[in-house]
């Protein structure tokens, strides 16, 4: 458990409304209809540091993304430029994977005969 609370948060949670690991357990259903309501995360802190994050549901995609496209969120959990970075490059990629992939299902689903 060494450094684990002795890490900086990024400037960027300083945005969002906190309250204690406490405060959430004890108010959980008020604390999602807030989230659910604003749109906006609630960060969960301890001892000052942020720990989780009440985010709603739909922001889960943007999860899905960084997953599908193998970013280690660890890693770029103090740099927000170097993270935008980083998805832009693999995005692209990714994107051309799609197409390259997307014309091949096209050009096999055009080249079978039709069933009559």
């Amino acid at each position: 458990m060494a450094g684990l609370f002795d890490r900086k948060d990024p400037a960027l949670f300083d945005e969002f409304p906190t309250c204690t690991s406490k405060e959430a357990r004890e108010n959980l259903p008020s604390l999602v209809d807030e989230v659910v309501d604003s749109g906006r995360p609630v960060l969960i802190t301890k001892l000052n540091k942020g720990r989780a994050a009440v985010i709603p549901a739909r922001h889960l995609l943007l999860w899905a993304a960084a997953t599908q496209l193998g970013i280690d969120m660890n890693l770029y959990s103090n740099d927000l430029v170097e993270l935008m970075r980083v998805i832009h490059e693999r995005s692209e990629k990714w994107l051309e994977a799609e197409a390259v992939e997307h014309s091949h299902s096209k050009a096999e689903a055009t080249s079978k005969p039709a069933n009559r």
